[in-house]
């Protein structure tokens, strides 16, 4: 569990969506993430999008015990 935390929180977000367009693609790249690591990999792109599209800084909180993902705007 460690180990996938430390990998996800060292995503940036060119490599987020790097990621996610892999996966849109159907590329190989898909099978090289966790679905752990998706599910942060598509909330990071929302974000970004919301960022895109409102401005300001985007907050991902992904939360598998509680089944949540929240997207919050800290501007």
């Amino acid at each position: 569990m460690e180990r996938q935390k430390e990998a996800v929180e060292g995503l940036n977000r060119r490599t987020v969506m790097a990621g996610l367009a892999a996966i849109v693609a159907g590329g190989n790249a898909e099978a090289a993430y966790s679905p752990k690591e998706k599910i942060h990999i598509a909330a990071m792109a929302l974000a970004q999008s919301m960022e895109d599209v409102h401005g300001g800084s985007w907050d991902v909180h992904v939360d598998h015990e509680r089944r949540v993902v929240v997207i919050v705007s800290h501007t």
